[in-house]
C-alpha cells in the first residue's frame, strides 16, 4: 500500500504538471510584452505568477536555490518552474 500510495502521489503530481504546461502554452503569455520579470532575489524571478530560476543558474552549484525557491513560491503564492 505504501508503495502504491507513493506510486500514486507521483502520477497526480506529472498530470497537475502537464495539465499547468498545457493550458499555459494554449493561453500563452499574458501580457509578456507589457511585463516585466520581477526579481526575487538571487537567481530568482516572478514571471507571470511563477518563480522561476534564471537560465543562467545551476541549481547543483547552489545548495540553497531550492529552498530560496520554494519559500518564495510559498510566500507569493505561486508554483515554481526552473
Amino acid at each position: 500500500m505504501y508503495r502504491l500510495a507513493g506510486a500514486s502521489r507521483t502520477v497526480t503530481w506529472i498530470s497537475d504538471e502537464a495539465w499547468h504546461r498545457l493550458s499555459s502554452s494554449l493561453v500563452g503569455p499574458p501580457g509578456r510584452v507589457f511585463r516585466r520579470d520581477r526579481p526575487l532575489g538571487p537567481d530568482l524571478v516572478l514571471r507571470d505568477g511563477e518563480v522561476h530560476l534564471e537560465a543562467s543558474v545551476d541549481p547543483a552549484a547552489d545548495g540553497t536555490l531550492v529552498l530560496r525557491a520554494a519559500a518564495a513560491a510559498a510566500l507569493f503564492g505561486s508554483r515554481t518552474r526552473a
